[in-house]
């Protein structure tokens, strides 16, 4: 595993970074603080798909890893807020620019 710096953003407190999906279709991330190896911060639960998962860490022994499920090559923004004690995680898959996004809501709405 490669660790691979954030940069801050314009807003206090926002730190981001833009990944691509590998093969397989599966992005799986957790985060140092300040860069240290020792300092992993990361979902409570392991393969975590949900942005509103409780944040635990820093801790050294933390293997946890958040997991984004996405096209092979597809970009993902994240971006990690932590400022006053308040922490919290989102992450955006670029679609293509024909995607409107509204697919998967009618096949949803099929089901029912």
């Amino acid at each position: 595993e490669e660790a691979v710096p954030m940069e801050d953003a314009e807003v206090p407190g926002v730190h981001r970074i833009t990944l691509q999906v590998p093969s397989g279709g599966v992005l799986e991330f957790r985060l140092l603080q300040g860069g240290n190896a020792k300092e992993v911060v990361g979902p409570e639960e392991d393969n975590c798909t949900r942005k509103a998962a409780s944040i635990v860490g820093p801790d050294a022994k933390l293997t946890n890893k958040w997991a984004v499920h996405a096209a092979e090559g597809k970009e993902v923004r994240i971006e990690f807020f932590n400022r006053g004690g308040k922490r919290s995680i989102i992450w955006i898959v670029d679609r293509d620019a024909g995607d409107s996004g509204l697919a998967g809501a009618a096949a949803l709405g099929d089901e029912e």
